[in-house]
């Protein structure tokens, strides 16, 4: 009767194992299970096949009961070893776990067929399993991974209550020895922990593979979360560029795309702080041309303190991205090449520059590059606009205007007002007296000017007729200072015909110093200036053929004209006396026909030098006509001019005569009016004194009338 109550006791037990295979079948096909899941579902059915061979007990024979089952169950064991191992990613040894099995097989077999002993087999059952269970559970409990921890630990506290169970197997199983496996009860009990281990590492297996699912979801959310957040950040970014964008594309300078780049790097990327920085000069500390605000003393000494990468960047045109601090050097000149200035950003305290931060500042700085190359090519337009519109208007003005001194100035305003110079000056040589044409700026000091010839660098410009261009007049040993503020000097000849006929001079201070362009520009107006004062020399030579009479170089009667309607209107303005002579050279027909016309030619100089040296330098003295002279004396009364002309004929009777003329007499009908007694327009005095020399010739000739009295 105990003996089938035993067996009843073996089948339930079995029939755990059964069901719980059963079960992780339909859980492997109905849930999603990783690897390693199949090997803990073959050591389940394993344990169930080993349990029924077990309750067959001796009807199968030694080796269907006994060898075959206990292989079967350390078979199992390997199961779960090889499914721990997969299920964590680890290396599976096939190799070892197959010969430690065999080694396990061999050794029962020899057991029951060649030394049977039943105590031996359960010894050596109980080593092997309370080994191989020791071993996994001290391998589960130090497994890493802290999601898996309690769970693996869980499993391990299973294997070390086993061990336990089959140290006290071995222990009694060698102080009383058993008969048979069927009446051995502590056989039962082993067979019942082993089944509890089965329904212990199913649970496992089942709340690994659930655990490993939520994982894998929430690893998935979060990755989700992030990618959004990612997607956020670059569409930030995006928005970001695209406004920049939209800024650099109206910039025309760097101040027009500096102040928004640090601005929105600051604000979009979390930036501490932003700064556009230079090289250093000197062995100085790097140049800070604008941040994103001002700056303490903290934050520039972390930008001195990292002076050496911003100079190896600027010289290479490499961005650098540093550690401690998080910050990062972009320079902002062209790919590859030597940068003028360099982006200095740097991350807020306590966060890293990750590789979207980077990638944005390579995007957003190379748009700024490529604003300053448009920035850069619209100034240089620019510039070239404003020295062809220079040149046009004073082309221009050379070509509409006469007088000298205006063209002149309107081309300096023209320069003021396009360049922002300071002191601009434009000079002519007139035999050797430099005359100051026009100037800007040089008005307390004009009078200095004209010794600029011979002295200062402008001097050494005419003499050498070579451009000079002083950067810092400090340095130049010729340079005169006239003005205290001047820090750099151009000067470029005028020159025609291998001789220098002026020059143009700009002064500058130190903040707007002078440079290749402006010593370009300058050199490029001399042209048209050289014109101009060509112009003006052809000009005054034609009026002076116009207005002169080329035998005497006296004024011509047209000369006379005018001068005596610009005296008469100075005369009324100021109510001012003058007179107007008109002489005649007395009998001056008979020397042309008895002596020649190159006699009487002589006679027509020797009076026109003789009038000269009496009359005074404020007089203006003409050939009227033929052998008639006027005069014009401003500023003079009747008497005084009377006691004048006395003096001339007095002069005229005792001075030396020319060669040709020796033996003769040369004497003169003058007549005069005074203004206002005689006339008040041009017309009335010309006619007056004219009438007034008739009176002189028929009266005796040799002597001065005026009107109504010789």
């Amino acid at each position: 009767m105990g003996q089938i109550s035993l067996q009843y006791i073996y089948l339930f037990i079995i029939s755990i194992p059964l069901l719980l295979a059963m079960v992780m079948f339909a859980y492997t096909r109905l849930a999603k299970v990783y690897s390693g899941v199949w090997a803990w579902g073959i050591a389940n059915f394993t344990f169930t096949v080993a349990f029924v061979l077990f309750s067959v007990a001796d009807r199968l024979g030694t080796f269907g009961s006994l060898v075959l089952p206990n292989s079967l169950l350390v078979l199992a064991l390997f199961a779960i070893v090889i499914g721990y191992n997969q299920f964590f990613g680890y290396p599976v040894p096939f190799a070892r776990l197959a010969a430690l099995w065999a080694m396990y097989t061999a050794a029962q077999l020899a057991l029951v067929y060649l030394y049977p002993s039943l105590v031996l087999r359960i010894v050596l059952i109980s080593v092997v399993l309370a080994t191989s269970l020791l071993w996994m559970a001290i391998w589960l409990w130090r497994l890493p991974q802290p999601t898996y921890r309690r769970i693996n630990r869980f499993s391990a506290s299973i294997m070390i209550f086993l061990v336990a169970l089959s140290a006290v197997r071995l222990v009694i199983t060698i102080t009383h020895p058993p008969t048979t496996l069927v009446s051995d009860e502590r056989a039962m009990l082993i067979m019942l922990a082993a089944v509890l281990l089965n329904i212990g590492l199913a649970f496992s297996t089942v709340l690994l593979n659930s655990t490993r699912q939520s994982m894998e979801l929430a690893t998935a959310y979060n990755g989700l979360e992030l990618a959004n957040a990612e997607l956020t950040h670059r569409m930030d970014h995006m928005d970001m560029l695209t406004q920049a964008g939209e800024r650099f594309a109206l910039a025309t300078n760097s101040d027009q795309i500096f102040a928004p780049l640090l601005t929105m790097v600051k604000a979009n990327l979390g930036a501490e702080f932003t700064a556009i920085c230079t090289k250093a000069t000197n062995g100085g500390h790097p140049g800070i041309l604008a941040s994103s605000a001002k700056l303490n003393r903290a934050q520039t000494s972390i930008i001195n303190q990292h002076k050496a990468q911003l100079q190896a960047s600027l010289k290479s045109g490499q961005a650098f991205f540093l550690q401690q601090p998080a910050a990062a050097i972009l320079p902002l000149g062209a790919n590859g090449g030597t940068s003028p200035v360099a982006l200095w950003f740097q991350q807020a305290p306590g966060q890293e520059l990750d590789e979207n931060h980077k990638q944005t500042l390579l995007a957003v700085c190379n748009q700024a590059r490529l604003a300053m190359e448009k920035a850069a090519y619209h100034a240089t337009v620019e510039e070239q606009l404003n020295l062809l519109t220079t040149i046009q208007t004073a082309s221009q003005v050379i070509l509409t205007e006469t007088e000298l001194r205006q063209i002149f100035q309107t081309v300096l305003n023209q320069l003021r007002q396009t360049y922002n110079y300071p002191y601009i000056a434009i000079f002519s040589i007139q035999g050797e007296q430099l005359a100051l044409e026009a100037s800007i700026g040089y008005d307390p000091i004009r009078h200095l000017l004209g010794d600029k010839k011979n002295t200062g660098v402008f001097g050494r410009c005419l003499r050498t007729q070579k451009a000079q261009f002083v950067p810092n007049v400090d340095e130049d040993p010729d340079f005169v200072r006239l003005l205290p503020d001047v820090r750099s000097e151009v000067c470029v000849p005028v020159v025609t015909n291998k001789r220098a006929i002026g020059g143009l001079m700009i002064e500058s201070t130190e903040a707007r110093p002078l440079g290749q362009k402006d010593l370009d520009l300058l050199t490029q107006l001399a042209t048209p200036v050289g014109i101009a004062i060509e112009n003006a020399r052809l000009h005054q030579e034609v009026l002076d053929l116009a207005l002169t009479d080329p035998l005497t170089n006296l004024h011509n009667r047209r000369s006379f004209t005018e001068l005596l309607q610009r005296e008469l209107t100075r005369a009324r303005r100021y109510t001012q006396p003058f007179a107007v002579l008109i002489m005649d050279v007395d009998d001056f027909k008979k020397i042309n026909d008895t002596l020649g016309h190159p006699v009487g030619d002589d006679c027509l100089i020797y009076v026109a030098d003789l009038l000269r040296q009496v009359f005074r330098a404020s007089d203006s003295i003409a050939r009227y006509g033929g052998d008639e002279f006027a005069v014009i004396l401003p500023n003079i009364t009747q008497s005084d001019a009377l006691a004048i002309i006395s003096r001339f004929l007095h002069t005229s009777m005792h001075c030396d005569l020319p060669e040709s003329l020796q033996g003769k007499r040369v004497t003169f009908s003058i007549g005069m009016a005074a203004y206002p007694q005689h006339g008040s327009t041009q017309e009335e005095l010309v006619r007056a004194a004219d009438q007034a020399e008739l009176n002189a010739k028929q009266h005796g000739k040799n002597k001065v009338c005026v009107p109504g009295e010789c």
